[in-house]
């Protein structure tokens, strides 16, 4: 059996081989185990990949693409010298280039194949990454009577799975996998369980964080350093293109130079002349700090998830490219207090532990889902005996959306000023409802409702209030009070009160804006000024008499009576 284990990555692929019981790297240029994941537009060979379109990228940055991985499922495509190109399409060549390496390196065809992806990836991406191999000449995952038999696993799962033959865990033991890599972070917890490996709780990441965000930030650091001579370069100049390229793999090459020396130098190729930039590792650690916490507490959320405490843990293994930065181990340390590992090639493990894959049974998921399988035809048999309840109505959940980030390529230009923000908001793709570690689902909080139905009750009494304030002062009409009429007053007494109202009334100040009307008399009663909002052509009605207390033609001398506005 011959098995190869691919981990396209965003900034670096890599490639394994299992036959006959060895398991070896897999060169895949010349001496290289590692090939850069970039895409090339030659004029006269169509797409390169890999290191040669690493170097030709050098002459025409807008002819290369990189880090691609990362726009997988975006529909807007990829310009390379004004020719679109989906993601999709640029990793498959990037798949197929592997594929013919493998073979140039005297690997015979393959009988089964083991491809990796971020754990935080969820359907549509994987989805979408599953259309990547019939482009590469590669059946469907899982497709029977078809050579080679395709896989699809978990990143974390392949970096396990390759740690666990140098140093075995115990029966039941916990490993927590933190993997830092050039363009995304994945935090899971493996158990070893009686068939092998298996995934604990829910895997967390960040899609968005990775290595080329920290070379963005050492770029812009450096930009800041020469008070902005790179981004005051003339975009249309075809020179700037050049020095921009050189210059961010300079930045590379001193984040890598930073995790085992304590400072690095960066050459500027400017027009006018180079310029040297040394920068040391504590400025570097003061950038990428905000964005290793975050990482930090995503990795505390899968402990949490699985329902495992920090000292339940055998050991922290650190994986990927970005992994091996000394503030990574120097935080989860501090965080978590238990021994953390790493090995010796991390940019290798992952290729490595999926070709170790292709000769084992696909892992499970979790050992609570596998439990509640079993359990599931059992509870639905029992449910259908107990007699049916009316149905409830139904309270849709709140959407999310896991449609993914419309991004353009990334390109040395200016970047945001340092250090890096860490990303917002919850990791896409997440599970709604984790799982505790004895199977039983967690409750569900249901803050959003909640939350609607106190902002409904808000909303509503002050729509109450306002209508009540509105009724009591909207109007400015006179009180009942003043309108009163007591037993004994004479006809002329009460002629001469209603007289004063109606020279007050005229006297009071009027709205501005020409929204005033004059008092029109009746009967010698006051008139209400108009109301703010009434149309001008509309005169104010007047105050009408009150009505005689009924059956009689008129008051009598001794009764009181109050006078009420009319109503409109």
């Amino acid at each position: 059996m011959h098995g190869i284990g691919i981990d396209l990555g965003s900034s670096f692929t890599a490639a394994a081989s299992l036959r006959n019981g060895s398991l070896d790297m897999i060169r895949l240029s010349g001496q290289a185990f590692l090939v850069p994941s970039v895409a090339y537009l030659d004029e006269a060979t169509g797409l390169v990949t890999g290191e040669p379109a690493d170097r030709l990228s050098v002459q025409a940055p807008a002819r290369a693409a990189r880090e691609f991985k990362r726009r997988l499922g975006d529909p807007t495509p990829m310009v390379l010298a004004g020719a679109p190109h989906s993601p999709t399409a640029l990793m498959a060549a990037l798949l197929s280039d592997v594929l013919k390496a493998a073979a140039a390196d005297g690997q015979p065809p393959p009988d089964r194949v083991v491809l990796t992806h971020p754990a935080v990836w969820g359907p549509y991406r994987r989805e979408q990454f599953a259309g990547v191999l019939p482009l590469a000449g590669l059946p469907a995952p899982g497709a029977s009577g078809q050579a080679p038999l395709v896989r699809l696993v978990t990143e974390p799962v392949a970096a396990a799975t390759y740690y666990c033959t140098t140093r075995p865990l115990p029966p039941d033991g916990l490993l927590a996998v933190y993997d830092l890599g050039g363009g995304t972070f994945d935090s899971a917890v493996v158990r070893n369980g009686p068939d092998g490996l298996e995934i604990v709780g829910t895997p967390e990441g960040i899609e968005w964080l990775g290595g080329a965000d920290f070379d963005q930030a050492v770029y812009s650091h450096v930009d800041q350093r020469l008070d902005g001579a790179l981004s005051a370069l003339d975009p249309a100049d075809p020179r700037t293109g050049q020095i921009l390229s050189a210059t961010l793999r300079e930045c590379t090459l001193a984040k890598e130079t930073l995790s085992t020396r304590e400072s690095a130098e960066v050459t500027v190729p400017l027009p006018g002349g180079s310029r040297q930039v040394e920068i040391q590792r504590d400025t570097f650690e003061r950038l990428i700090s905000p964005a290793l916490d975050t990482t930090v507490e995503a990795f505390r959320r899968t402990l949490s998830t699985a329902g495992i405490a920090p000292q339940d843990l055998t050991a922290v293994l650190l994986v990927g490219g970005s992994s091996p930065i000394p503030l990574v181990s120097q935080k989860l340390r501090a965080t978590l207090g238990r021994p953390i590992l790493s090995n010796t090639h991390p940019k290798h493990a992952v290729a490595l532990g999926a070709a170790m894959l292709t000769a084992n049974a696909p892992a499970r998921r979790t050992a609570q889902h596998s439990a509640a399988a079993t359990a599931r035809p059992a509870a639905e048999a029992a449910a259908a005996a107990l007699p049916v309840s009316p149905p409830t109505p139904f309270s849709p959940p709140v959407p999310t959306s896991s449609a993914p980030t419309s991004r353009g390529p990334t390109s040395p230009g200016p970047v945001s000023p340092a250090p890096i923000s860490p990303p917002a908001g919850p990791a896409p793709n997440r599970p709604a409802a984790p799982t505790g570690p004895a199977g039983r689902h967690k409750p569900r909080r249901r803050w959003g409702r909640r939350l609607v139905v106190l902002l409904t009750v808000v909303v509503l009494a002050g729509a109450g209030a306002w209508a009540g304030a509105w009724a009591l002062l909207g109007s400015g009409r006179p009180t009942q009070s003043s309108m009163s009429l007591h037993a004994g007053a004479s006809p002329s007494a009460s002629a001469s009160a209603l007289t004063s109202a109606s020279a007050l009334t005229s006297s009071s100040p009027q709205p501005s804006g020409g929204d005033s009307v004059p008092n029109i008399p009746s009967a010698g009663r006051p008139t209400a000024p108009r109301p703010a909002g009434r149309p001008a052509g509309r005169p104010a009605r007047p105050w009408l008499p009150p009505a005689a207390p009924a059956g009689s033609g008129a008051c009598p001398p001794d009764c009181a009576w109050t006078a009420t506005p009319s109503r409109r």
